[in-house]
């Protein structure tokens, strides 16, 4: 595994492998789906208010597709742009 030192998924003990997931080679389950995201420490949420009120963004990737949210991401390791 290149993306972490797990071999076995955290939550089912399946081995994990490696799939391309949100543009990057991620360590995966194949069994319960569980994605391993190396040092997802550095987030970001926008609050936009416009004539009093709250936009907010329906999001376009699980989990919680189609649901509504701020805007918001994170910065996972290697992600330079």
């Amino acid at each position: 595994m290149s993306s972490t030192s797990s071999k076995y998924c955290p939550l089912c003990a399946t081995t994990l492998v490696e799939k391309p997931i949100y543009h990057a080679l991620r360590s995966t389950c194949p069994a319960c789906g569980f994605i391993y995201f190396l040092d997802p420490k550095l987030v970001i949420v926008v609050v936009v208010e416009y004539k009093g009120k709250l936009l907010l963004g329906r999001r376009n990737i699980d989990p919680g597709k189609g649901l509504w949210s701020f805007v918001s991401g994170y910065v996972d390791r290697g992600h330079d742009s």
